[in-house]
């Protein structure tokens, strides 16, 4: 959240790469939390703008697309140890999901930027409805203290088919 830069991301979902830009903007601090409004464009554009609080229990996903997330919808929970799981819950009208993250622990990743001995991996799974359809979720994501997510590999698995759509998205 503190990386005021732009960042460049490389998106992939199985048609070839194309270009996504995410700005994360400070909009609002109080005496025991700040609000972020994570933008997404290009070809990050599907993910919507996220609207993020960081407190004393640690990273919340407030709401994505002005949609609220479900109350105390924690992205990343203080006090990480190698093993700790937590629960998440998106509430959309038409695309509900819940899901478990689970910090695996920390791992060497490398990305076209370069190699990250210190990365924190978190694997989560979901599932719930998109589009009236059921949907299964699995991704993993990379993040590098002082610069975010670096990498994430994402798969949807729609009811009936044998194939997952895969996405991948790396600095």
């Amino acid at each position: 959240l503190g990386r005021s830069e732009v960042v460049n991301l490389t998106v992939d979902d199985g048609t070839g790469p194309k270009p996504g830009i995410q700005t994360t903007n400070l909009t609002k601090v109080e005496e025991d939390y700040g609000e972020f409004m994570v933008i997404n464009d290009g070809a990050l554009s599907v993910l919507g703008s996220v609207k993020i609080r960081l407190d004393k229990d640690g990273v919340k996903i407030i709401s994505v697309n002005g949609i609220a997330a479900a109350p105390d919808t924690v992205e990343l929970p203080n006090g990480l140890t190698k093993g700790k799981k937590w629960p998440f819950k998106y509430n959309a009208p038409d695309s509900p999901i819940s899901g478990t993250n689970t910090l695996v622990g920390t791992q060497s990743v490398k990305t076209s930027v370069g190699t990250y001995n210190d990365a924190l991996l978190i694997e989560s799974t979901a599932s719930g409805k998109q589009s009236g359809q059921q949907i299964q979720l699995k991704s993993k994501q990379w993040l590098v203290k002082g610069r975010g997510m670096v990498k994430t590999e994402f798969s949807r698995n729609v009811a009936g088919n044998k194939t997952p759509q895969i996405f991948k998205m790396e600095e």
